[in-house]
């Protein structure tokens, strides 16, 4: 038996025993992408104005 396939029957245990625990995670999951795509729009927008619209001096 391997580990991959140890770890998939504790997965699928633990969606039958208390799936509701199983469900956050995966939600949880989903919003750490949306999140980390924000992250990426707001750091280019950064990177896309002028300095000096944000109030910083240029170099």
């Amino acid at each position: 038996m391997s580990v991959g396939y140890e770890i998939n029957d504790i997965e699928q245990d633990i969606k039958n025993d208390q799936p509701d625990l199983f469900e956050r995670r995966e939600s949880l999951s989903s919003e750490r992408v949306q999140s980390d795509g924000l992250k990426k729009q707001i750091r280019q927008a950064l990177l896309d104005e002028p300095p000096e619209l944000l109030g910083l001096s240029a170099v």
